[in-house]
């Protein structure tokens, strides 16, 4: 009896802390050295052609003379079988001033089509700005730089328009 009495609240704290670490890496991280950040704002597959669209924005609290983004969409399809897809863009920078610069990327799966429904996503984004060439070493110097995620966390491919 006693077992039980102390298997019970011991099951209910493993349940809790383990949605706990669940529900942690569902939340998008924040902005790394260099106060940038990255968003998703919408995500969208041309159910016929399987090409998705991802847009959103990158958000800088410095001046980035260059701005990359890339995107991986993973998408369950049946029970045995993941498609995967990446992009890539270079948003031109990002100015402080501005606040932020939006993206949009598309791409294909790597074998298949992606279809509307549930999906998994993970951006990065990546920064540098004021940057010099050190005419006595040739390294390449940057004052600003930074780097950001978002996800991997849960979407759904809605039907492009």
């Amino acid at each position: 009896m006693r077992t039980r009495l102390f298997a019970i609240p011991l099951a209910l704290v493993l349940v809790l802390a383990s949605a706990g670490l669940a529900a942690a890496d569902t939340t998008p991280p924040s902005g790394e050295p260099g106060g940038l950040d990255v968003v998703v704002t919408s995500t969208t597959v041309n159910p016929k052609t399987g090409m998705v669209t991802v847009s959103g924005a990158v958000t800088c609290d410095v001046d980035f003379d260059y701005v990359g983004v890339d995107a991986g969409i993973a998408q369950v399809v049946g029970r045995l079988n993941t498609l995967r897809g990446w992009g890539y863009t270079d948003t031109g920078g990002c100015l402080a001033a501005d606040g932020s610069t939006s993206f949009t990327l598309s791409f294909y799966a790597d074998s298949g089509r992606f279809a509307p429904g549930k999906a998994m996503i993970s951006i990065s984004a990546w920064g540098e700005g004021n940057c010099t060439d050190d005419p006595d070493t040739g390294d390449w110097n940057c004052e600003n730089w930074g780097s950001a995620s978002y996800g991997p966390t849960a979407i759904r491919l809605g039907k492009a328009r």
